[in-house]
């Protein structure tokens, strides 16, 4: 997309050892598609004059005289902040160069950063700033409407589209923008994850503020800091603004946005000069995902986490590494393997909540869930007995590791000798162990004399085997 400006501040010190080049702190949309103002008439052009140098960024609509863009917007590169009657907003055009018959243009009286926000000319959490205009906005026509805000406690937005409206370049090669409104698609990716960028501290200790988006075929350039992330389905609503982008702005990789729902952010936004703190996470902030020497079905798993501010409430997914499904969402830390789950790399996210936002610390991911062993008959010892009397055949059980439940051995003998007779008991989870089972017969009087052959079978919870035995029928 394109956009002016020239806050040329790189976020390579914050992004460092990401191996892919760093990020630029002013995106805009390359790859983006030209559109009129009426099709996102929430956006505004923001010039802020600070010296010699002209800030150019894109912002939204809030309400007739407030303005949503990036704090960043109003510093040059050397942190000078631009004074509020230097900051120019024009709503209502496609095109800054050759405004629209529709153009509302506003001097800005005065503007809130939030407390929060540390300029340090890197991408940074709170980058939020609200203007105030020197005259209500007319909304009343197609081409300068208000957006709409989050509702309080709004879930995290992961895996919604959004369209992205901006003033910024359209290249990441331009000096300067063509002055045209240009529009995006990108989808809103996962809490905690910003593919190349997402072990850096912006995304692993932020991510109750941050979040990132994603679009195969465009991206944020210059002068595009600011711009709405706004939602495609349902009624349009705001739940981000443009923050950085990796620098030359190569389409398909993830832009870094503040997320609005957040309660520090969207406290302020709502007029709180003292919103609630968001729990952060810090070097030291952890998950550990705990379990057996063997991981298979009935395994317990145990999700622990460490390292957070004091006063926060935790909760527990466990989430298939593969698919990102999330098996179990609980207050507690413990998730018992399924039989669906074989095959599986499980990890566990660790979830801290207070009144300013939740954030989340995940772990590593598990070994792949193995297939239940399978119980074995060890050994059986041969038995004898005669006509009338009782006997007793031993049954020696091999248990690997990860059975567990109840077991049992049925031996079942010709039906003219005696009656099938069973004998059960159960076993924890835990290391492999020998199971010895006396299973009692009792010898019909008219049995023939000689050998009979007997079928045992095993029985676990999910496995069974069987294998034959003798018994002598004898004289008294």
């Amino acid at each position: 997309m394109g956009g002016r400006l020239i806050r040329g501040v790189a976020l390579a010190a914050v992004l460092a050892g990401i191996g892919a080049g760093g990020a630029s702190s002013a995106p805009s949309v390359v790859g983006g598609t030209p559109i009129s103002v009426q099709s996102a008439p929430w956006t505004v052009f923001i010039a802020a004059d600070v010296g010699r140098f002209e800030i150019d960024c894109t912002g939204s609509v809030i309400d007739a005289t407030h303005v949503l863009t990036a704090a960043h917007c109003l510093f040059d590169d050397r942190g000078n902040l631009a004074q509020a009657l230097a900051v120019t907003v024009t709503a209502g055009i496609s095109n800054f160069v050759s405004p629209d018959p529709t153009q509302q243009q506003r001097q800005v009286t005065g503007y809130r950063i939030h407390p929060g926000f540390v300029n340090t000319g890197m991408g940074e959490p709170d980058d939020v700033a609200v203007l105030t205009l020197s005259s209500p906005l007319d909304l009343s026509g197609p081409a300068v409407k208000s957006v709409a805000l989050p509702a309080a406690n709004v879930p995290f937005p992961a895996g919604a589209s959004v369209v992205v409206a901006g003033f910024g370049l359209e290249s990441g090669s331009s000096s300067a923008a063509t002055g045209a409104l240009n529009s995006m698609t990108a989808t809103i990716d996962a809490q905690g994850e910003c593919g190349d960028f997402s072990v850096n501290d912006i995304i692993t200790l932020d991510n109750a503020l941050i979040f990132c988006d994603l679009s195969a075929s465009s991206t944020f350039c210059e002068g595009d800091s600011g711009a709405g992330l706004v939602t495609t389905s349902g009624t349009p609503m705001l739940i981000g603004i443009v923050d950085a982008s990796e620098i030359g702005c190569p389409v398909g990789k993830d832009g870094i946005d503040e997320w609005i729902g957040a309660p520090e952010i969207l406290d302020f936004v709502q007029g709180n000069q003292s919103p609630p703190t968001a729990p952060r996470a810090t070097s030291l902030t952890d998950a550990e995902l705990s379990y057996g020497a063997v991981v298979v079905p009935g395994d317990s798993m145990k999700c622990t986490t460490s390292g957070w501010p004091a006063g926060v409430q935790l909760s527990f997914q466990f989430v298939d590494a593969a698919s990102g499904a999330v098996l179990q969402r609980a207050a507690t830390g413990t998730y018992v393997l399924r039989q669906s789950d074989v095959g599986k790399r499980i990890f566990c996210v660790a979830s801290a909540t207070n009144a300013g936002g939740t954030a989340i610390v995940e772990s590593a991911s598990s070994p792949a869930v193995r297939p239940s062993p399978k119980v074995q008959i060890a050994s059986v010892a041969p038995a004898h007995g005669a006509p009338g009397g009782t006997t007793v055949v031993n049954v020696v059980l091999h248990v690997p590791a990860g059975l567990f439940g109840t077991f049992s051995v049925c031996v079942a003998p010709p039906a003219g000798v005696a009656v099938r007779r069973c004998v059960s008991r159960k076993a924890p989870f835990g290391p492999p162990l020998t199971l010895v089972f006396e299973v009692p017969l009792k010898i019909r009087a008219t049995a023939p004399l000689g050998v009979a052959r007997l079928s045992v079978t095993a029985n676990a919870v999910t496995s069974s085997t069987t294998r034959t035995a003798t018994l002598r029928v004898v004289r008294r």
